[in-house]
């Protein structure tokens, strides 16, 4: 199976854009779910002042359109990373972007991002942790007849913001990110917290996302300015959770060894110059650009892992993990022998936030 898929997800006409009569920028073929291509329909004007409309095509791995709902999502491009993540040694990553208003929250948390009660369709991050822990249960019981350890999980949440590390289950404490002598990234003093069932994964996000950094863009008073890290590790009991210190590492103190890990990273949107504002701080716009070279950075890891894939060159090129902290954190994504990584990206489909949509589908595309 392919270690790298990329997934587009075409959110419905919002209330506003139908009441402004505003065009559908968007066309996804609807004949089965999901679909391969999606098109862009950008308008804009001649040389003369005649409108024009110039049509765009772009080819991913899965297209859903505004009719798939977020179980459809997760059962076509999530679900076999879940799977993946019971085999030993499992690193599996779903990195998730999109712009402002894209419908991007709705996919990754639900309705009201995930607001405990709210009404509608779960998110991914549910459906993912409810089969996490389905899996872990069954895996448990086959390991049992066999005196196997039991498998445990634990849960952390973390944010990167200006180049560094906040623990967002310690009220947002610093950390330090270190490598050790096998390579492997450590995040020193990360909380790690034993969850037993997906409501207790959930409470841990609800708790994390009160701590997101989050500030103002022309665009939205509240989007997220940091890229936020959600991973469930799942490892072999034998020691206490007191003793599990780092993300990077397969053997831990006390003799425990990690089994498998899932990473959910929840990505900023990336800002063009006047997405900050023409009275942007000087603050903005070095928070801008410090999004804008991780995205980079990512996007190049990306890019590589496609050309490793078996139909990609005969030498493979070198992964980049070194050119920003969230690569660097997130090695295990792009260099583990036994890595799965999902890029899910999110558009909109009005005619007013075409550019936004064109550059989702770039920095998305290969």
């Amino acid at each position: 199976s392919p270690k790298i898929r990329v997934c587009i997800r075409k959110r419905p006409l919002n209330a506003k854009e139908l009441s402004s009569h505003s065009p559908d920028s968007l066309t996804v073929r609807t004949s089965s779910h999901p679909n391969a291509h999606i098109y862009v329909h950008r308008p804009h004007r001649r040389l003369d002042g005649t409108p024009a409309t110039t049509t765009h095509r772009f080819l991913f791995d899965d297209v859903f359109d505004e009719h798939a709902s977020n179980l459809l999502v997760y059962s076509a491009a999530v679900r076999p990373l879940v799977r993946a993540m019971f085999k030993r040694g499992g690193r599996c990553s779903l990195f998730c972007y999109g712009q402002t208003g894209s419908g991007k929250t709705y996919t990754v948390f639900g309705p009201e991002g995930g607001r405990p009660g709210a009404p509608g369709d779960p998110g991914i991050h549910q459906h993912a942790c409810a089969d996490i822990f389905r899996l872990l249960s069954l895996a448990n019981r086959r390991r049992a007849p066999r005196n196997l350890p039991a498998l445990n999980c634990t849960a952390s949440y973390f944010e990167l913001y200006g180049g560094r590390v906040f623990d967002l289950l310690a009220r947002r404490a610093p950390r330090q990110m270190m490598e050790d002598a096998r390579g492997d990234v450590q995040v020193v003093g990360l909380t790690r917290v034993r969850v037993g069932s997906a409501e207790e994964c959930r409470r841990q996000v609800e708790r994390g996302n009160t701590e997101r950094t989050t500030g103002r863009t022309e665009a939205n008073d509240t989007s997220s300015r940091s890229h936020a890290v959600f991973q469930v590790v799942v490892w072999e009991s034998g020691a206490g959770v007191g003793e599990l210190d780092g993300v990077g590492g397969t053997v831990l103190p006390g003799g425990d060894k990690v089994f498998s890990k899932f990473s959910l990273i929840d990505l900023a949107g990336s800002e063009r110059g006047q997405d900050t504002g023409k009275g942007g701080t000087r603050r903005q716009r070095m928070e801008a650009s410090e999004i804008n070279k991780s995205l980079l950075a990512l996007k190049e890891c990306i890019r590589a892992l496609h050309a490793r894939q078996p139909s990609g060159p005969v030498c493979p090129p070198h992964v980049p993990f070194r050119a920003s902290k969230l690569t660097h954190l997130l090695r295990d994504s792009f260099v583990h022998r036994s890595s799965r990584t999902v890029m899910v990206a999110a558009v909109g489909p009005s005619a007013g936030g075409v550019e936004h949509t064109l550059n989702t589908l770039r920095y998305a595309g290969r």
